[in-house]
């Protein structure tokens, strides 16, 4: 999809920088339109997206789920999804950056974020967060009881 304006302002630059951001995005966006998910990767991606889209396979050939966090996961997410539709099954959205283009792959996966707390902090922080919610949430599906457990008598529970 094409770049709908210039790049948010990443981890920490000043506002008064954004303005001078070169609109090398939008160029290389129109260069790689139309192309295949591993072109689209050579002309626009650097070594860690390439590395990332790696990563992801790897890990839905493996079943084993993955938080995205910011705007380079999901880039590389929406490449390996498109080369492996059943990546999508392990992807798990930790947060949503307040970067344009995180909210824009998000989209595209279809994915919620567990948390939405404008985090701008970089190194991960939004799906290491994530992660201790993510650990509950399995654990209250696993280990609670239900309302038909509590309420039946000891002989009708479930060892």
């Amino acid at each position: 999809r094409p770049a709908a304006g210039p790049p948010g302002r990443g981890r920490g630059g000043p506002p008064p920088t954004l303005p001078h951001t070169p609109p090398g995005g939008a160029r290389g966006a129109a260069a790689a339109a139309g192309r295949d998910p591993l072109e689209r990767l050579a002309v626009l991606g650097g070594c860690e997206h390439a590395a990332g889209v790696g990563v992801l396979l790897a890990a839905a050939a493996r079943r084993v789920p993955v938080v995205l966090d910011g705007l380079i996961s999901a880039a590389t997410a929406v490449l390996a999804v498109e080369l492996e539709p059943r990546a999508h099954e392990v992807l798990i959205a930790g947060h949503r950056s307040p970067e344009p283009g995180a909210s824009a792959g998000l989209a595209a996966l279809q994915l919620d974020p567990v948390l939405d707390l404008e985090l701008r902090v970089g190194e991960g922080t939004g799906g290491a967060l994530a992660v201790g919610v993510i650990r509950a949430a399995t654990r209250l599906l696993h280990e609670v009881a239900t309302l038909a457990e509590v309420t039946a008598g000891p002989a009708q529970r479930p060892e």
